[in-house]
């Protein structure tokens, strides 16, 4: 494992944690005083994510973040609350993807630079209910952080190591999606190593293994690319149910489900 490092917290969240305990008075007055706008009508799969710890995943560049975004845009909308970002991804934070998301989505946006430093600032927000969304964007992005720390990139201990870390934020966001009514979201790549069936599918999320068992949701970000007789590109964008917990007694009405992001936005 990666030296212990106090940095790692500092870099993160030396604002955050700070003001998270100074403007607790500060939020609770303005949770209280806040109008609530009135938003365009949600979708109904939108509402059924509410209350929700999920597992999201896909290929690199089929718009993942941006559908997140473009989510909580949509919660802040409806409920008059942002969404809570937390970056681990390099290629989001401090860069114009990463910019224009923060402006699009209007998410309060934690920048996490050391994979511990995410357990410890799941753990040391409290007021959970000032947000609509929160989203860890990606689990990748932790099993990038420790190859700096091991001589081979695949190796085994990468791989454990971003698996218990997996456990941990998906545990900690199953909580706070049950007690607080919130969609929590785990973005992850799809696995380079998979081969088989994993429910249906051809491909399964990357380093998740049995962190799963604590998603309520998980989904399958798709783009489908078709070239037209002119040469041009049509694409779409599909979510596709592949996991949903419900009680024994009931039925899944949205299982293997594949859903037109137009529709869903």
């Amino acid at each position: 494992m990666p030296p212990e490092s106090t940095y790692g917290v500092v870099v993160m969240d030396l604002e955050s944690i700070a003001k998270v305990k100074a403007k607790n008075l500060v939020d609770e007055i303005v949770d209280k005083t806040r109008e609530i706008p009135r938003g365009r009508p949600v979708h109904e799969f939108v509402k059924y994510m509410m209350g929700k710890a999920i597992v999201l995943y896909g290929a690199p560049f089929v718009g993942k973040s941006t559908f997140i975004a473009n989510l909580a845009r949509i919660l802040l909308d409806y409920t008059g609350k942002p969404a809570r970002f937390y970056w681990l991804d390099r290629n989001l934070i401090g860069t114009e993807l990463g910019r224009a998301l923060k402006d699009i989505s209007g998410a309060d946006v934690v920048e996490i630079r050391y994979p511990r430093a995410i357990v410890r600032a799941l753990r040391a927000e409290k007021k959970w209910s000032k947000y609509s969304l929160v989203a860890v964007d990606s689990l990748t992005g932790i099993a990038e952080e420790l190859t700096r720390y091991y001589e081979y990139p695949d190796s085994p201990q990468v791989i454990l190591a971003t698996t218990r870390y997996a456990s941990s934020i998906l545990m900690q966001l199953a909580e706070i999606a049950h007690e607080h009514k919130i969609p929590c979201i785990l973005i992850v790549h799809e696995s380079a190593l998979w081969t088989g069936d994993f429910f249906g599918e051809a491909v399964s999320p990357g380093y998740a293994g049995k962190a799963l068992k604590n998603a309520d949701l998980v989904l399958r970000f798709i783009l489908e690319r078709e070239t037209k007789k002119d040469g041009t590109i049509e694409e779409a964008r599909f979510i596709k149910v592949v996991l949903d917990r419900v009680p024994p007694t009931s039925e899944s009405k949205y299982l293997g489900v594949r859903i037109n992001i137009r529709e869903l936005l």
